[in-house]
């Protein structure tokens, strides 16, 4: 997407008020916000932070992910009621809108880690840097579950979010099995 180059890669303001417009009314951009997250977190990748042309515009995505993470979680705190019987449709469907974003961003992370067959093994080195990258996302993500022990994370999200945590143990093992403890019982909250 095009909107998206300009404001990451070449810090158009046009393009990144644009982005940012897309992030505050989620429900009137969901679906652009949408390709907007995916192509953000494609950027924030291994070979792109050590490549010195690319590491810039990772980091500006990163950024400006981190700017629609927290957003989301607002958003969702204050979507979600405290009792069963308040969901009604039209929350059940701002609701999904807004996790769909998380559930993007934390699936992207996991996925640009792996290693696929074909390509080269990423290095402990890239692998190191891309954690500490991604790691107030990360920090961001374990949010969900904190504030009133009622979680928020669901089962896919929280898979990909443990496997990418496997990846990233070595680095920081005491942060990583804290942000995994929350996420795990976020998801034992959410059912």
């Amino acid at each position: 997407m095009l909107v998206t180059r300009l404001a990451l890669s070449h810090e158009n303001e046009w393009a990144m008020s644009v982005l940012n417009s897309w992030k505050e009314s989620l429900d009137q951009h969901a679906e652009l916000l949408h390709h907007a997250v995916f192509q953000a977190v494609f950027a924030i990748n291994p070979s792109n932070l050590a490549d010195a042309k690319l590491r810039a515009t990772s980091l500006r995505a990163a950024k400006w992910l981190l700017s629609v993470l927290e957003g989301t979680v607002q958003t969702l705190h204050g979507i979600r009621p405290t009792d069963q019987a308040d969901w009604t449709e039209e929350r059940t469907k701002k609701f999904k809108e807004a996790y769909s974003v998380v559930d993007e961003i934390v699936s992207r992370l996991y996925y640009n880690i792996r290693h696929h067959e074909g390509t080269e093994e990423i290095s402990s080195e890239a692998t190191r840097d891309y954690y500490v990258t991604i790691k107030p996302l990360l920090e961001t993500v374990t949010l969900l579950g904190r504030r009133d022990r009622r979680g928020i994370v669901l089962a896919p999200t929280a898979h990909h979010f443990m496997q990418l945590m496997n990846e990233v143990l070595s680095y920081e093992p005491k942060a990583v099995l804290h942000m995994a403890t929350d996420v795990a019982e976020a998801n034992e909250a959410a059912g």
